[in-house]
């Protein structure tokens, strides 16, 4: 259950980020034991998206553990790396509700 939910907030989250011009241009990038939820462009740089359930806090900055953040910007190297990106990035959240699916927020750069 808890994967399907998962699965739908990415759903959610590619589609707003389309609706808003970003190309997908990968979903769970996955490397060793890194990933990253979505890889989007748009005018020519790159958005390393995290997508986190929102159950029963709303504050992105505490669901994001030290650990989690280190994940994601190791997994965000390897991307650069495997894809030679040498343009700009950005590091960002897309807060989707549980039970709606429906994007709360979306930070362009967080970290």
């Amino acid at each position: 259950m808890a994967t399907n939910k998962r699965l739908q907030a990415e759903q959610s989250a590619s589609l707003y980020l389309q609706m808003r011009g970003y190309d997908i241009n990968e979903l769970n990038y996955k490397r060793s034991k890194y990933t990253i939820d979505i890889v989007a462009k748009k005018n020519s740089e790159i958005y390393f998206v995290a997508v986190i359930l929102l159950g029963q806090s709303n504050q992105t900055y505490e669901l994001m553990t030290p650990s989690q953040i280190a994940s994601i910007r190791l997994a965000a190297a390897s991307w650069i790396e495997e894809s030679e990106w040498l343009g700009n990035i950005h590091y960002s959240i897309i807060e989707v509700d549980s039970d709606s699916n429906a994007v709360m927020t979306f930070i362009e750069d967080l970290l």
